[in-house]
């Protein structure tokens, strides 16, 4: 019997081009995406790639699916539905596994995992840590995964072509690894930022400064920011989980990624997003 169909719900630049590597590895990959336009680069010319019709077919012929959603509302709806359309997860089969990569709290995945662990369907969470879309297309993504060991073994044998999984440890802790690199990649971003203006009141030759820079980086290519709109929800979970374990005082969270926060929304317009 054929194996069932990679779910991936919830699309953007990243789950298209992990949809393309897993179909490219030989897998089925069922996607669906509540937003039209975001189904269109997939619908032409993807061989074993196909567009769902609704959340309930990802539901009904998927033994696996990935989700990605931006809100917690948005996620919550896409796996329990509401009024007016069925969550895919009303339609999974015991035995299924739900990987679930979308941002927010560490505790949001056990909580998942509570709703639905009495209808025998499982929660891994995992997140990009390292790498973006033209990663994942030739499977260099570092990606994280945390969860029960049976269940975090088979994500990962799913997950292999995508690139190198680093397993953290507890559901939720995927999470925690991609706050904790969000945050530090943010930080180092703002402390370079702060630097360069430093040596450009200095006198510093822009040559000058591009060789400090390299050697500070250790590397000439520039820093990683893979999925960089979600940053700044990671780094909001990062603040809200270091005041629930005391980590920081409120003042000392806020202050500097407030920084971050210009130096984030600074390189989204020039992006373009």
């Amino acid at each position: 019997m054929a194996k069932s169909p990679i779910g991936i719900v919830g699309l953007g630049p990243l789950q298209i081009a992990m949809a393309r590597r897993l179909a490219g590895d030989g897998a089925r990959v069922l996607v669906h995406d509540l937003r039209p336009e975001e189904r269109k680069p997939l619908v032409s010319g993807r061989p074993r790639i196909e567009i769902a019709g609704s959340l309930a077919d990802i539901g009904a012929e998927c033994a696996t699916v990935i989700t990605t959603i931006d809100t917690l509302d948005g996620l919550m709806a896409a796996i329990f539905g509401t009024e007016d359309r069925t969550g895919f997860a009303r339609e999974l089969a015991p035995g299924s596994l739900i990987i679930e990569m979308s941002p927010g709290s560490p505790r949001h995945p056990p909580r998942l995992q509570g709703a639905l662990g009495p209808h025998a369907i499982a929660v891994v969470d995992a997140r990009v840590l390292t790498g973006g879309p033209d990663e994942a297309l030739i499977g260099t993504l570092g990606i994280a995964l945390g969860g029960y060991i049976d269940f975090v073994e088979r994500a990962a044998d799913l997950l292999a072509p995508l690139g190198r999984i680093e397993r953290t440890g507890s559901l939720g802790s995927a999470r925690t690894a991609a706050i904790t690199t969000a945050l530090m990649r943010a930080r180092l971003q703002l402390a370079e930022r702060e630097a360069t203006t430093l040596a450009e009141a200095a006198g510093l030759s822009p040559a000058v400064i591009g060789v400090l820079r390299d050697a500070a980086r250790g590397t000439a290519a520039s820093l990683p920011m893979a999925e960089t709109t979600r940053l700044l929800t990671d780094i909001h979970a990062g603040e809200s989980l270091a005041a629930e374990l005391g980590v920081t005082s409120a003042a000392e969270a806020n202050s500097p990624s407030e920084g971050i926060r210009t130096l984030i929304r600074s390189e989204l317009s020039k992006r373009g997003s």
